[in-house]
């Protein structure tokens, strides 16, 4: 399991919804039963030819006139280690979802 964080200049709302629309074009599911937005976000990507299996849990702290503070984590189902694709997969995710942010 490895830990990645980011800070957003947007309120936690705007954040978790962003984090929302990004994960559709990454291939990545919101597990509702796993969730509790906006704050606590789990999203899943199911094993497949090009895909172990993975999971990315995101806890969003609102940070006031900061904005919002992520921090990730990501795991593999099928892999003891994931040689760098969580890190990889975790920057796509916020860069994505920073993107969509007004």
């Amino acid at each position: 399991m490895a830990s990645f964080q980011r800070n957003f200049n947007a309120p936690l709302d705007q954040t978790s919804e962003a984090m929302r629309q990004a994960a559709g074009g990454h291939g990545w599911s919101l597990a509702e039963g796993e969730s509790q937005a906006p704050n606590f976000l789990t999203f899943k990507k199911g094993i497949s030819v090009f895909s172990w299996g993975s999971k990315l849990t995101v806890t969003l702290r609102d940070e006031g006139d900061e904005g919002t503070h992520a921090l990730a984590f990501t795991s593999e189902t099928l892999g003891l280690t994931d040689w760098g694709r969580g890190r990889r997969a975790a920057d796509r995710f916020f860069d994505e979802a920073e993107a969509l942010l007004p």
